[in-house]
C-alpha cells in the first residue's frame, strides 16, 4: 500500500508591491473550518470563489495527464498578473527528469469544480515560460518555481493575488492548505481520481519558545504543518500553505507531497528543507509516521547561533523529534545529515533502534570501511562494533560509484539472496522498503 507524506516549503523574501486590488482579501468569506469535522485527507468543501488565489495546474507529462495546484501572485502595481507560483517538481518529467516545455504546462484560474469544463469561472492560461529555482536539484531543497503567463490574469472577485509574508511575520498557530489532490488513499486506489471540487483543510503550527524572538532567530522554533486527521495528499503538490494575518491571509509555503511505503511500527526521519530566497532561509527537519505518512513533528532551524557551535545539534534534533516515541521499540530511519553513533546510541537507550545512512568522510568511521575505490562493485563489508552494539556496512553499488554506508543497532540480515536476483544484502533491501531510501525519498509522484 503506498503512504503519503507531505512537506511545506517556507518562503520570505517575495515582496508584494502595492496594487490597486489588495491581496490576501477576498470577496467571499472563506470557511476556515467545518462543523461536520470532515478533514484533503478528508478536508471540507471551499466556498466557491472564496479562495480566489488558487490555481489548477495541468501538466503534460511523458507517462501521462497530472496536475498540481498553484497561486496568483503579484509584484508589480496594477490589476492584473502573469505570475503563478508552484512546486518545481511538478514541472519536471519524472520519467525523463527534464523541466516540462511550456506548451505542456496549462493554468486554469477562477475554478471550483474542475470536472465541470463549462464552468463558466474558468479561465485558460497558456504558458510562456518557466522560471525553476536555480538551486533546485530535484530533490526536497529548493523546490519552487515561478509560472508566467502568455496572458495576465485580470483581477476579479473570482481571481486575485495572495498577499506573501514579510520577513519579520510570525505563521499563526492555525493555518490551513487547500487543493484538488485525493482524499484518501482509498479513493487513490480504487478510483484514481482526485476531488473534482476545491477542498481545504487547517493544519495546525506549533512553536516552542518565546514568540517575540521569532524574527531575529528562527532556530528557536518547533514547527508542524499537519493534523491526525487532516493534511495534503497526492494531487496537492504547488498548492499554499496559507496563515491569517491581520484578517488578511499570507501565503507562507508550498505543498510537496511525496508518495512512500512504510512497514508498521517505523518512524521516518528527514532533512526537509533550506530554502533561501532573502533575509532567511529556513531548514525544517522533521520526522513522519511510517505507517500512516502523516507528518508528526518538525524542527525549524536557520542555522547556528554562536552559542550553538559546540553542541551536536543533528543528535539533539533527533531526540527533540523522536522524544514523543521514546520506550516504544520502533524503529527510526535516518538519512547521513542525523546519522551517528551518539545519535544511534541515544535512541538505544531508549528502546528506539535505528537505521541510517552515514558520511563516509566522518572522522568516527572506521577507515576499512571509508574507502571503496579497490573494492569490487556489488561487494558489501559489515563490522560488528561490539562496544558500541552496531553494526556498519559498506556495500558499493556499481563501478565508479560512491559506496554506500549503514550503521544499524536493529537485527538484520547480511545475506544476499541470489535466487531473487537480489545483489544488494537484505538489510539495504529492508532500509530502502522501510524509508524508499533516504537519498531517493524526494523522487517525485
Amino acid at each position: 500500500m503506498m503512504r503519503f507524506a507531505f512537506m511545506i516549503y517556507f518562503m520570505n523574501a517575495l515582496e508584494l508591491a502595492s496594487t490597486q486590488i489588495k491581496c490576501g482579501m477576498p470577496a467571499y468569506p472563506v470557511r476556515e473550518s467545518d462543523d461536520n469535522l470532515n478533514r484533503i485527507i478528508g478536508g471540507w468543501e471551499v466556498r466557491p470563489h472564496s479562495l480566489p488565489w488558487q490555481l489548477y495546474v495541468l501538466l503534460g507529462y511523458k507517462a501521462g495527464i497530472a496536475a498540481c495546484g498553484g497561486t496568483i501572485i503579484q509584484l508589480k502595481p496594477g490589476n492584473s498578473t502573469n505570475l503563478a507560483l508552484t512546486a518545481a517538481h511538478c514541472l519536471v518529467d519524472q520519467s525523463t527528469l527534464k523541466q516540462l516545455k511550456p506548451a505542456n504546462v496549462t493554468v486554469i484560474a477562477g475554478a471550483h469544480n474542475i470536472a465541470i469544463l463549462s464552468e463558466r469561472t474558468h479561465k485558460i492560461y497558456s504558458v510562456k515560460s518557466i522560471a525553476i529555482h536555480q538551486n533546485f536539484k530535484n530533490s526536497g531543497v529548493h523546490d519552487i518555481a515561478l509560472v508566467i503567463l502568455q496572458s495576465p490574469i485580470l483581477f476579479s472577485t473570482r481571481t486575485q493575488p495572495i498577499c506573501l509574508p514579510d520577513g519579520d511575520e510570525i505563521p499563526k498557530r492555525k493555518c490551513w492548505v487547500a487543493g484538488w489532490g485525493y482524499t484518501s488513499s482509498i479513493e487513490l486506489r480504487v478510483t484514481g481520481d482526485s476531488y473534482p471540487v476545491l477542498l481545504m483543510t487547517s493544519t495546525p503550527t506549533i512553536f516552542y519558545g518565546n514568540e517575540t524572538h521569532f524574527a531575529e532567530n528562527f532556530r528557536k522554533y518547533i514547527f508542524l504543518a499537519g493534523s491526525e486527521n487532516g493534511g495534503a495528499y497526492r494531487g496537492d503538490s504547488g498548492g499554499p500553505l496559507f496563515c491569517k494575518m491581520n484578517n488578511v491571509y499570507v501565503q507562507y509555503g508550498i505543498v510537496s507531497v511525496r508518495s512512500r511505503s512504510h512497514p508498521p511500527g517505523s518512524i521516518s526521519l528527514g532533512n526537509m528543507t533550506d530554502i533561501n530566497f532573502g533575509k532567511y532561509g529556513v531548514k525544517i527537519n522533521w520526522i513522519c509516521d511510517a505507517e500512516n505518512g502523516y507528518a508528526l513533528k518538525g524542527s525549524l532551524y536557520t542555522g547556528r547561533s554562536s552559542e550553538e557551535r559546540q553542541i551536536d545539534l543533528a543528535s539533539t534534533t533527533v531526540g527533540q523529534l523522536a522524544q514523543p516515541f521514546v520506550n516504544s521499540n520502533r524503529n527510526v530511519y535516518m538519512d547521513c545529515y542525523f546519522t551517528s553513533y551518539s545519535t544511534v546510541q541515544h535512541l538505544f537507550e531508549h528502546d528506539l533502534t535505528a537505521i541510517g545512512t552515514v558520511f563516509a568522510h566522518r572522522r568516527d568511521v572506521l577507515a576499512c570501511l571509508r574507502n571503496a575505490s579497490r573494492r569490487n562493485f556489488y561487494s558489501t563489508i559489515a563490522v560488528y562494533e561490539q562496544n558500541r552494539k552496531v553494526t556498519m556496512i559498506n556495500y558499493v553499488p556499481r563501478k565508479n560509484s560512491n559506496n554506500v554506508l549503514l550503521l544499524i543497532s536493529c537485527h538484520a540480515k547480511l545475506t544476499v539472496d541470489n535466487q531473487q536476483g537480489d545483489i544488494r544484502p537484505s538489510i539495504m533491501n529492508g532500509y530502502n522498503l522501510g524509508k524508499r531510501g533516504v537519498d531517493s525519498m524526494d523522487a517525485r509522484i
